[in-house]
């Protein structure tokens, strides 16, 4: 009877201690292994990031209680990492670009609310509050504020960095570029220089005529977009180059797309749509990093960092807004 005891108890610890194992190995991140997603959940991007929405994940500011569903502001993409804004919990999730898990949580100050992320090349982070004018360095895990309430950058428009720094764009008729850098003796933050035009994280300068379906880089001839694709009340973001080929974000009738440009040929060589069913519209949703562009699409119950693998064809564009009924642009 005692051996039968033992027995029974030696089984109950075994098996309370692999029930143990598995919770642990499948709770240790935020996120959803990459394989357990199918590639055709969306078609033309592959899954790098399943961030769900939950305490451990990213949540929005309606969940916990408090204004509109606002969520992730921005993320970026340097390297073997991605990085996402995480307002509502005050901190950046870095992940692997190689597998999706969850690497480390960066703590911000929780008076801060963030609207504008970015990353450089040595993967020092950047954050700016544009409610008060604040710039956060991230490096190494040192964390450096510097803010001037005295400063006007507005109207805000996106925050980036780039070899001369970071900066912040500000909308209006004439857009402008303002560089930020810090008073160390004062501990403020100043405008180091003020530039015309829209700045990017590659040192270029983008220029749009909406109204006449134009947008030029630097000093280069502008490219007319054809009207299949665009019309007058269309939005145009520049996310970067490589040689010939550039890479927008343009917003028409039938949703967000990354176009492919040839500067060369002046043709679209490829297109792609962002998947709809966004939860929130982040400032900062497009990067391109190495020869690829990435998208945060963050929805109702996930967020998701997907990368461009294949494009469609301009006649398969046409083919697809025709399946959809009537003609718009």
């Amino acid at each position: 009877m005692k051996n039968h005891k033992k027995i029974l108890s030696f089984l109950i610890t075994l098996t309370l201690m692999i029930v143990s194992i598995f919770y642990f190995s499948t709770h240790k991140t935020a996120a959803i292994s990459v394989s357990a997603v199918q590639k055709t959940d969306f078609p033309n991007f592959k899954t790098i990031v399943n961030i769900p929405v939950s305490v451990d994940g990213i949540e929005y500011t309606g969940i916990i209680g408090y204004g509109s569903h606002e969520g992730p502001n921005a993320f970026d993409v340097k390297g073997d990492k991605v990085y996402v804004l995480d307002n509502v919990h005050h901190r950046v999730l870095v992940y692997s670009k190689e597998n999706g898990n969850l690497i480390r949580r960066i703590n911000i100050p929780n008076e801060q609310w963030i609207h504008g992320m970015a990353v450089d090349k040595e993967g020092k982070i950047y954050l700016f509050n544009a409610g008060t004018n604040t710039l956060i360095t991230i490096n190494n895990g040192v964390v450096d504020i510097s803010t001037n309430k005295e400063l006007r950058l507005e109207p805000f428009y996106k925050f980036d960095v780039n070899d001369n720094g970071p900066f912040v764009v500000l909308s209006g008729d004439k857009m402008k570029t303002c560089f930020l850098a810090k008073d160390i003796n004062k501990n403020k933050l100043y405008v180091a220089e003020e530039r015309e035009g829209v700045f990017s994280s590659d040192g270029s300068v983008s220029k749009v005529n909406a109204s006449a379906c134009k947008a030029s880089i630097d000093t280069g001839d502008a490219f007319e977009f054809p009207r299949w694709f665009v019309n007058e009340n269309c939005a145009y973001e520049y996310i970067g180059r490589r040689g010939f080929i550039q890479f927008w974000k343009i917003t028409n009738d039938y949703g967000e797309w990354i176009v492919k440009l040839n500067s060369k040929t002046q043709n679209i060589e490829g297109l792609v749509k962002i998947p709809d069913g966004k939860y929130y519209f982040p400032i900062r949703d497009a990067v391109l990093e190495g020869n690829d562009v990435f998208v945060l699409v963050p929805c109702e119950k996930n967020v998701y960092v997907l990368e461009v693998d294949s494009w469609m064809t301009n006649d398969q564009y046409i083919k697809y807004k025709e399946s959809l009924g009537s003609e718009k642009t």
